[in-house]
């Protein structure tokens, strides 16, 4: 409990705006504080934990997810019997934006809170290096940030490796062919699109899967996927 502790003084907001690896140092809390949290997870997330109950450090990894509102906003990842099929495919290896409650078990993945998920494969995406060659998913948080962040780093730093992309549909031309109403510009998307533009396609519902209730969602907001090969 000793990192959920620390991280829990830390503001949501500036988890997720970091660029960098968080550097969290692990302060012990009192057996008071232990008790409440763990009163409060058994209480909310029952079930859940009892799923989940073989992760490692499964008490203060629901604690971190939790406290950034992670089980409400980002817990949809592409349903697991397509990247299965994608992973016979392609050789997909790995997640760039997971969790351990919604990344298939035979794929690695980047998590936002890699120190506690390191024993599943858990990896910081913004130090993490793509092999050549290798394949790799990239569904990330829909929010502008996370989004021009990973398109950035795949056309400048990640040509080399393979991608399948997912991205909601924020760009203008896509959204006036599908009549729907126009958004500001995003140039990042834009440009992504024109460098695979006869390797992507766009839908306008897809199977997601929440890892947090281990429900299936048909998601009926358009989504593209954009394949990236080098």
């Amino acid at each position: 409990m000793d990192y959920a502790y620390s991280l829990l003084k830390i503001k949501p907001e500036v988890i997720w705006k970091s660029k960098t690896p968080l550097h969290i140092h692990p302060v012990t809390p009192s057996s008071k504080w232990i008790h409440e949290k763990k009163s409060y997870l058994y209480k909310k997330y029952s079930t859940f934990l009892k799923r989940f109950q073989t992760v490692p450090y499964i008490e203060p990894l629901t604690l971190c997810y939790d406290h950034i509102g992670a089980f409400s906003n980002i817990s949809l990842s592409v349903h697991p019997s397509i990247k299965q099929r994608w992973k016979r495919m392609y050789g997909l290896s790995h997640e760039l934006f997971g969790a351990f409650y919604n990344t298939n078990p035979e794929l690695t993945y980047c998590s936002i809170f890699p120190e506690l998920e390191a024993p599943r494969g858990g990896c910081n995406a913004y130090t993490f290096t793509p092999k050549k060659g290798k394949t790799y998913l990239a569904n990330p948080p829909y929010t502008t940030s996370h989004i021009r962040w990973m398109i950035r780093s795949i056309l400048d730093k990640w040509k080399e490796s393979n991608w399948i992309i997912i991205l909601p549909v924020w760009d203008a031309p896509t959204r006036k062919r599908l009549g729907l109403s126009v958004q500001p510009p995003f140039p990042e998307i834009d440009e992504l699109l024109a460098a695979t533009s006869r390797h992507h396609r766009t839908y306008k519902q897809f199977l997601f899967y929440n890892g947090f209730t281990g429900k299936d969602v048909l998601l009926k907001d358009p989504v593209h996927v954009i394949y990236w090969w080098s």
